[in-house]
């Protein structure tokens, strides 16, 4: 199962993902990665609670008898298609595993702007790309050379 940070890392720069995959770039000691888990933390929605699915963990996820909203919090609109594609790779995750309703919100919380998400059949289409890119990536041996986007 693939991660959601590969997801993001795919869409945004394939070394960058080959990198993660491999293990040799971790971010997770990043001041990015801090701030990010502090400001979810603080604006998590009330009856809101973080989920983790196998190797994927959802910042927030809001749980009702008719549907299950996913948040994910972001710092800024600079990386919004890699942030909005992560999103969809955890809808489709659920979906899988649920039969109620999954949509997805993204919170900009530098501008306090929301992006409601779902799983269309453009955006699983584009979800199915980027995994066949992060399955390329997991047999390579060496990195591709550095490029900007994946759309």
């Amino acid at each position: 199962m693939f991660r959601g940070t590969d997801v993001s890392y795919a869409a945004i720069c394939s070394r960058r993902a080959w990198l993660s995959i491999h293990e040799v770039f971790i971010t997770e000691d990043s001041d990015f990665v801090h701030e990010g888990r502090y400001l979810s933390e603080k604006t998590r929605k009330t009856g809101a609670a973080q989920m983790q699915i196998g190797r994927n963990r959802m910042d927030n996820i809001e749980l009702s008898a008719e549907e299950q909203i996913i948040h994910e919090y972001k710092r800024g609109r600079k990386l919004l298609k890699a942030d909005e594609m992560q999103l969809v790779h955890y809808i489709n995750c659920l979906k899988t595993r649920s039969d109620k309703k999954v949509r997805g919100v993204v919170h900009l919380l530098s501008s306090r702007n929301t992006v409601e998400l779902a799983a269309t059949e453009e955006r699983i289409a584009e979800l199915e790309r980027i995994y066949a890119t992060i399955e390329k990536l997991y047999e390579s041996d060496i990195p591709d050379a550095a490029r900007n986007r994946f759309w």
